[in-house]
């Protein structure tokens, strides 16, 4: 990237700690911790090094096929079974919790599911499937996975929301999506200014859910930086990662160090001595009050050894709660885009992997033309309603990678007979998460279809909202029964669900 050693600091600056590819920290999977033998590790310094090389370069060597079959493998031997679904959380959205002042202070869900189970028992990590059961109050739900996939959606949801109103500043927009230049200009990095000890039990808590997404297929539509994923399988970043998420800075210190050659050429640049962090925080890198041409090598390798090693701390936070739930050596032989496939799946949602696993109720005929309507408005929808359509039938964002990964799990279209003809152009769909199940009213024309599905999709997302709202407009107590969490889980009559009986005017006649 330039003409000079200077930009390259060297990968010792660089590593990350935590959870290296050779052992396994304190809090890992099964609780050993890794002893220290300073002789052995003196004498074996240079061969630990090379195996680390070796290790590295296998990595885009060995099939990605090869790696997952084996990665399943332990973590099948390791799990926990003969329960079906850990501990029961409440979760608001958004809480109210007195502040210091006095005065009423939001609590994110992350927050509130991170204390929640900042205790819950180290099998309950290592379990296939729902590690935690969730009550969303206010709202009627039975979970029977459903809340539990909507829960985690609304964590990630907060992670990547930037908006002012934000409860969450763990990530921030890539330096590129400001200067909309280069690559990563969608993706997100870490806050290197979020280490206080509240944000670092957050960052291990989102390494967590990290694990669970790997462990039970529970996909987070997570859009970190390449070089973010890269330093959670254990490399270092270099030169250029940086230039993939701040093509701007890069540039600069290029400049920096091509510029005229005389003293007073390059005291006209003007260079400042602060150097913007991921986050835009300008950061002095020398002690001298300004870069002249004698310190500007000194200036640059500085700032861009900064820069490498701004996320280092957090990366090696979230490794540590990766390891409570997955073996994290054996991450040391998979790359950073085969980390990010394991945890968010694939960014595309595509319409044909979902037909091929979808089934169809008594009463929806698949060559009826509702169905083909059904399917032409999701080719038609952009990737992201896409995945908006996703969230709402099935509480996730992503699809697995291929039909072996749905276990079983089917995509059911039935049809919403409630409505007769006249009135089922008004009607919205209605969603079953739990089930992955959608119900579409008997529209007349494709263009209902889309206009309802689309409106659904954007502007429904409280579970069974309609119930709570038709219970409060009542003025009557609402109703619990999810007292017996078990029970509740035979009786598809008490399902969660995500329910749209019609547009906002039917309130009134309930």
């Amino acid at each position: 990237l330039a003409p000079s050693n200077a930009l390259d600091p060297g990968r010792a600056e660089s590593g990350i700690s935590g959870g290296g590819s050779g052992g396994m920290s304190s809090s890992s999977l099964g609780g050993h911790s890794t002893t220290s033998h300073s002789h052995i590790h003196s004498s074996h310094s240079s061969s630990s090094s090379g195996s680390r090389a070796l290790l590295d370069s296998l990595r885009t060597i060995v099939p990605s096929g090869i790696k997952e079959t084996a990665f399943k493998g332990v973590l099948k031997a390791t799990m926990t079974r003969n329960m079906q679904h850990g501990e029961v959380i409440t979760l608001t959205r958004p809480q109210l919790i007195p502040g210091k002042d006095g005065r009423l202070a939001k609590k994110s869900v992350l927050a509130q599911a991170s204390a929640a189970l900042e205790f819950t028992p180290a099998a309950n990590w290592l379990l296939p499937d729902r590690v935690w059961k969730v009550r969303f109050r206010g709202e009627a739900v039975d979970d029977l996975g459903g809340g539990y996939s909507e829960s985690i959606s609304e964590m990630v949801a907060e992670l990547q929301n930037t908006t002012p109103s934000s409860l969450v500043h763990l990530l921030v927009p890539t330096p590129n999506s400001a200067s909309n230049s280069g690559l990563n200009r969608d993706s997100f990095v870490f806050n290197p200014d979020a280490t206080s000890e509240q944000d670092l039990k957050l960052f291990r808590f989102v390494g967590r859910l990290l694990g669970v997404a790997i462990r039970t297929g529970e996909l987070l539509d997570i859009n970190l930086a390449g070089p973010m994923w890269k330093l959670l399988v254990g490399l270092p970043l270099d030169p250029t990662d940086l230039n993939e998420i701040d093509t701007e800075f890069m540039s600069s210190m290029k400049w920096c160090l091509s510029v005229p050659s005389t003293e007073e050429a390059f005291a006209e640049m003007d260079f400042p001595c602060a150097v913007p962090r991921a986050n835009g925080r300008l950061t002095p890198v020398l002690e001298q009050a300004a870069v002249t041409l004698g310190n500007r090598d000194e200036y640059v390798r500085r700032a861009i050894s900064m820069r490498l090693n701004e996320f280092n701390l957090i990366a090696s936070v979230i490794r540590d709660g990766m390891s409570t739930v997955i073996p994290l050596p054996l991450l040391s032989m998979h790359t950073a885009r085969d980390l990010e496939s394991m945890v968010c799946g694939e960014a595309v949602v595509d319409v044909e992997l979902l037909k091929s696993v979808a089934s169809y109720q008594e009463n929806m005929q698949p060559e009826s033309d509702l169905v083909k309507w059904f399917w032409e408005v999701l080719e038609e929808m952009s990737m992201e309603d896409r995945g908006l359509f996703i969230r709402f039938a099935w509480g996730r964002s992503r699809l697995p990678r291929r039909k072996a990964d749905f276990k079983g799990k089917e995509f059911v279209l039935q049809l919403l007979d409630k409505y007769d003809t006249s009135a089922a152009d008004q009607a919205l769909p209605e969603a079953y998460t739990c089930f992955f199940q959608l119900k579409l009213p008997c529209y007349t024309n494709k263009r209902s279809l889309r206009e309802k599905l689309l409106y659904a999709i954007h502007f429904c997302k409280s579970i069974d909202y309609d119930n709570y709202a038709r219970t409060a407009m009542l003025d009557v107590p609402e109703s619990d029964n999810s007292d017996d969490d078990d029970a509740a889980e035979d009786d598809e009559e008490d399902e969660d669900f995500l329910s749209y009986n019609g547009s906002d005017m039917e309130y009134a006649d309930w």
